[in-house]
C-alpha cells in the first residue's frame, strides 16, 4: 500500500508542511492558539481495504510548552487520481506526483459516513502496518439489512466543532471524535450504561462504537447512537422564550414600574414549562447514574471535602493561568471599580468564599457518581414535548481520566443554573439600562427556582444530595462559584465582550 507516511522524506516532509498549513483553518483542531514545534504521522488506516479510496489519517502534533505537550488527531482522506482531482472542485491537501496520487479532505463525503456505518454495524476490523480500527455493535441492538441500505440518505451536519457529525436516514447519528485520548470515551461509557443498565430513556441511545488500536493503546474515534428528531437545542429555544418575556414584560410595564413585577409578567410559556421538564430530566439522569451499584467506574461513593479541595485548587490555578489579560479587559476594570474591588481583592474573596462553603457543609455529605460533566442548555434538545441530554463527553479542557471522575450531581445542576443566567444575560446586556439588568434578574430567578423545584422534588430523599438545606446551598454555591470562574477565564481569552455575564454572577456569588 502506498501509505501517506511511507512515502521518501522529501515527499513525507511537504506533505507534513501542507497538513500544518491546514490545520488553522480547521474548526476541529482546538489549538490554534499554540505553536506547533513537530508533526508526525503516526497511521493510515483504509475503511475500504480493496478499492483503497478513503483513509483515517492519524498524526501527532507536539507544541512548545514541552515534550507532554502533545495532541492525537483523525483526519479523513479520500485518494485520488491526480488527473481525476484536477477536475473537481476540491481542495488538494497533499500530492505526490511520483505516483500521480494526492488526497483531499473527506470528511464531508456521505460515502465515508456509510462505511463508518457498516464498520459498526458488521463489526468489521481494518488493518494499517502498525494498528487498526474496529467497529461494535450494542449488545441490545439488532441490525438488518434494510436498516444499512439507504447508502445516498446519509447527510454530514457541517456546523460541528470538535468534532463530525452524520445523520443517516434520519434513523441513526453518527460522532466522530476528531482529537483523540487513550482510554475510553466518557459519553460511550455513559450512554452504553444508560441504554443498557438503566430504565432512563431521554437520551439517544448507545448503538456502538469504533475504536482505534495503536501502540498497545485503545482510543474509541467514533460514536453511534440513534437519533433524536428535535428542533433545536434548549439555548435556542431559552431566547425564543426570553423573546416572548420581552414583549410581555413592555406589554404590562413601563420602565418606572420594572422594580414591582405584577406575578402575571412571567407566564409558563416564558420557559417556565421548559424549567419543570429540565428539572425532572436532570434528576432521572442522576438517579439512574446513581444506581450502578457494583459496577466499576460508576459506582457511588461518599463525597470527601479533599474532593472539593481539589477543585477549589483548580479554580484558583484557573485564576492564576486564565485571568492573566484581565487588566486589558476594560469590562473587567470598570465592573471591578463600580463594585469596589481591585484584582487581588477579588481573587482573595474567591478563595476565601470557596473555603466558607467547604467548611459549611456538614459531616453527613452526599454520594458522589458519574455525572454528565458539562452540562447546559446546549447540551439539550428540545423534541417538540420533552428534552433530552446529549453529549456526555465533559468538560474539553479536562483529561479523559477527570471527565471519569465522581463528582455531587449538584456540579451538573450548577452547570444548568449558569447557563439559564447566561441566555437571560446575554439576552438583556448586563452592561445596557438598569431595566433590562431587572428583566434579566427576574427571568433568572424565577427559573432557578421552577428548575430547582423539579429536580429537588424527583431526587427526593436519595443520597446523591445533602441532607439539609444549610448543606444543599452551600455545596450549590461552592459549584456555582467554581463555574464562573472558569467562565471568566474562558471569556477573557475568547470572548472579551462576553466578561460582564459571568463577572456579574461571580461577584454576586461572593458578597
Amino acid at each position: 500500500m502506498d501509505l501517506l507516511f511511507c512515502q521518501t522524506p522529501q515527499q513525507k516532509e511537504a506533505a507534513i508542511k501542507a497538513l500544518q498549513d491546514y490545520l488553522p483553518h480547521c474548526r476541529w483542531f482546538s489549538s490554534k492558539s499554540q505553536s506547533i514545534v513537530q508533526l508526525e504521522f503516526e497511521e493510515e488506516i483504509f475503511l475500504d481495504p480493496f478499492k483503497q479510496e478513503f483513509s483515517l489519517l492519524f498524526f501527532r502534533v507536539t507544541y512548545d510548552k514541552g515534550p507532554e505537550a502533545q495532541d492525537l488527531f483523525l483526519l479523513p482522506l479520500q485518494r485520488k487520481s491526480l488527473p481525476e482531482a484536477q477536475h473537481s472542485d476540491r481542495e488538494i491537501l497533499f500530492s505526490c506526483e511520483d505516483l500521480a496520487l494526492c488526497w483531499i479532505e473527506a470528511t464531508s463525503n456521505n460515502n465515508i459516513g456509510q462505511l463508518f456505518l457498516e464498520l459498526i454495524v458488521h463489526k468489521k476490523e481494518s488493518k494499517g502496518r502498525r494498528g487498526s480500527i474496529r467497529g461494535s455493535c450494542s449488545q441490545l441492538f439488532f441490525f438488518n439489512e434494510k436498516d444499512i441500505s439507504f447508502k445516498e440518505k446519509g447527510q454530514f451536519l457541517g456546523t460541528e466543532q470538535s468534532n463530525s457529525s452524520y445523520i443517516f436516514d434520519q434513523k441513526f447519528f453518527f460522532k466522530l471524535y476528531r482529537k483523540l485520548e487513550a482510554g475510553e470515551n466518557p459519553e460511550s461509557e455513559i450512554l452504553s450504561y444508560l441504554t443498557e443498565k438503566t430504565p432512563f430513556g431521554n437520551i439517544p441511545s448507545y448503538l456502538g462504537k469504533m475504536e482505534l488500536f495503536l501502540n498497545g493503546s485503545k482510543y474509541v474515534i467514533g460514536l453511534l447512537t440513534k437519533y433524536v428528531p428535535n428542533e433545536g437545542n434548549g439555548w435556542k429555544r431559552a431566547l425564543s422564550c426570553l423573546e416572548r418575556y420581552h414583549k410581555v414584560a413592555q406589554e404590562l410595564l413601563s420602565s418606572s414600574a420594572l422594580s414591582h413585577f405584577p406575578q402575571e409578567t412571567f407566564h409558563h410559556d416564558c420557559f417556565g414549562l421548559d424549567a419543570i421538564y429540565l428539572g425532572e430530566r436532570t434528576a432521572e439522569l442522576h438517579l439512574a447514574l446513581s444506581s450502578a451499584q457494583g459496577i466499576e467506574g460508576f459506582e457511588p461513593e461518599p463525597l470527601q471535602k479533599t474532593d472539593l479541595k481539589l477543585l477549589f485548587e483548580e479554580a484558583i490555578q484557573q485564576i492564576d493561568k486564565k485571568w492573566i489579560n484581565a487588566s486589558a479587559n476594560p469590562w473587567f476594570q470598570r465592573i471591578l471599580s463600580q463594585r469596589n474591588f481591585t484584582f487581588q481583592s477579588l481573587t482573595e474573596r474567591i478563595s476565601q468564599k470557596l473555603k466558607e462553603k467547604i467548611t459549611d457543609l456538614e459531616e453527613e455529605n452526599p454520594d458522589k457518581i458519574r455525572i454528565h460533566g458539562d452540562f447546559h442548555l446546549g447540551q439539550v434538545l428540545w423534541t417538540g414535548s420533552d428534552y433530552f441530554i446529549i453529549d456526555f463527553e465533559g468538560e474539553p479542557n479536562r483529561s479523559i481520566d477527570k471527565r471519569r471522575m465522581l463528582w455531587p450531581a449538584l456540579k451538573d445542576v450548577a452547570g444548568m443554573l449558569r447557563s439559564f443566567h447566561y441566555a437571560a444575560y446575554s439576552f438583556f446586556s448586563p452592561m445596557d439600562d438598569p431595566s433590562k439588568r431587572i428583566l434579566a434578574a427576574f427571568w433568572y430567578s424565577k427559573i432557578v427556582k421552577i428548575y430547582l423545584d423539579a429536580y429537588r422534588k424527583k431526587v427526593r430523599s436519595a443520597p446523591i444530595l445533602p441532607s439539609t438545606e444549610e448543606s444543599f446551598f452551600a455545596l450549590l454555591d461552592f459549584f456555582l462559584i467554581e463555574k464562573a470562574v472558569y467562565e471568566v477565564g474562558y471569556e477573557l481569552g475568547s470572548r472579551p465582550a462576553w466578561v460582564p455575564i459571568p463577572l456579574l454572577a461571580l461577584l454576586d456569588l461572593i458578597e
